[in-house]
């Protein structure tokens, strides 16, 4: 997951839609 600190806007856009 460190790696995707460049994608965390859009894992967590979709993290955020999931929960939401």
């Amino acid at each position: 997951m460190v790696k995707h600190s460049f994608a965390l806007p859009g894992t967590l856009l979709l993290f955020i839609s999931y929960y939401a």
